[in-house]
């Protein structure tokens, strides 16, 4: 190879080098931009609807709210429901005793359920469904039943149970499944999966069910409000951490008045009644 000729290469060798250099630092300036745009604010992004009979809030620090996140809650509002005629839930309560088979999801919160069942001396039960379905909190009309109504109903939560061969689960003794006091959490649970696979951090909120994953960017801690349940504008109590959950149930949220008392969702399970504990 001639002078010229090797002079011109070396030439383009170092314009290449330079390019990839001047590449490389472009890029690494978009991402520091992108880190710190805003005065040094992350972005905070949000997903919302309404699942469970519920509104679902999912929050993201710095990136997007990964879309498979909406796939599950679309996917467990369907599995779960207690009104979706296809719903392993519905199949099961209307299914007579008679097996039914159910998806590999049901089988694990059934199971769930029936250990906490059993950790919490019944005083939680997935085989209150049809005690729930007596008070009807859910109607546009619901009343206070006859005692003889609860009292069956109490004698399916009791007696009742839930078989399981393989995919295929049978309820005995009338009971029905009610996973109201369970199923958010386990959702909850899956959706942090999700979010710790793509390493994403933030808070999932399935209404009243708060879970927050990872730190916020600053280092700083998440903030979560608990409402006055006596004026719902009101926070009562704000609660500081990261890595954790809080779970509320309200007495304000479903409930009627009659002769001046008011019933509400939240069952005993020992009287058939709504709780009554001041």
């Amino acid at each position: 190879m001639d002078t010229k000729k090797c002079n011109a290469a070396k030439r383009r060798i170092a314009t290449k080098k330079r390019l990839c250099f001047i590449s490389a630092t472009l890029i690494l300036v978009m991402l520091i931009t992108l880190l710190f745009s805003g005065c040094g604010e992350v972005r905070v992004n949000t997903k919302k609807g309404v699942y469970f009979d519920t509104f679902v809030t999912l929050t993201a620090y710095g990136c997007e709210v990964p879309e498979e996140c909406i796939e599950e809650l679309k996917k467990y509002d369907t599995l779960f429901s207690k009104t979706e005629p296809d719903s392993d839930i519905v199949k099961l309560n209307s299914a007579g005793g008679k097996e039914v088979n159910v998806s590999d999801d049901t089988l694990e919160l059934l199971n769930l359920a029936e250990k906490y069942r059993i950790l919490s001396g019944g005083s939680f039960s997935h085989l209150s469904g049809a005690l729930s379905e007596l008070w009807g909190f859910k109607s546009d009309k619901p009343s206070i039943p006859k005692d003889s109504d609860i009292n069956t109903a109490l004698e399916s939560v009791n007696k009742g149970s839930v078989e399981i061969s393989g995919k295929s689960v049978r309820l005995t003794n009338g009971a029905k499944i009610d996973l109201g006091g369970i199923a958010k959490g386990y959702i909850a649970d899956k959706i942090a999966e999700i979010y710790k696979n793509n390493n994403v951090s933030g808070i999932i909120d399935l209404g009243g069910n708060i879970l927050t994953v990872g730190e916020k960017p600053d280092g700083s801690l998440f903030s979560v409000g608990i409402k006055n349940p006596e004026n719902t504008d009101e926070v009562k109590l704000k609660l500081e951490f990261s890595g954790g959950a809080v779970v509320t149930s309200g007495t304000y949220e479903r409930n009627f008045t009659y002769e001046n008392k008011l019933y509400h969702h939240l069952l005993d399970l020992s009287t058939g009644y709504p709780v009554d504990n001041g």
